[in-house]
């Protein structure tokens, strides 16, 4: 899947939570500080909603943030704070970030690639604890 086919499927379901509520994109932008414009981009998928967009849009909502970040395939700090926990996972990242003669574009793809795998672990819910 693409991101714009992401950023479609996302806000979809956003716009689904939405209707639960039964609140106007314009009722629900005021309810968290944006316009009601920025959301209608959000559920067409024409943007991504940024991180603090979707806080408060999980707080409103009354949904689990990592339901909402997990629409784009991202994570919020405290999930990486808890993949952190798996000592296979910090090693990976100790290493990675520990190689001083990355360009920041290696590094940067590391990083996205321990991403990636963090996220398919957490969404496993595998333990790698030693």
């Amino acid at each position: 899947m693409d991101e714009y086919e992401k950023y479609v499927k996302a806000g979809a379901r956003l716009r689904e939570l939405r209707k639960t509520t039964g609140q106007s994109i314009f009722a629900v932008g005021r309810a968290i500080g944006v316009s009601g414009s920025y959301i209608s981009q959000i559920e067409n998928g024409k943007r991504p909603a940024s991180d603090s967009v979707l806080v408060a849009l999980a707080e409103l909502y009354g949904v689990d943030k990592d339901e909402l970040f997990g629409y784009y395939g991202r994570m919020t700090d405290d999930a990486i704070e808890r993949i952190m926990d798996i000592p296979a996972l910090r090693r990976l990242f100790t290493k990675i970030t520990s190689k001083s003669n990355l360009t920041p574009e290696e590094l940067e793809a590391y990083i996205s690639d321990f991403k990636e795998a963090a996220q398919e672990l957490y969404n496993k819910g595998d333990n790698l604890n030693d």
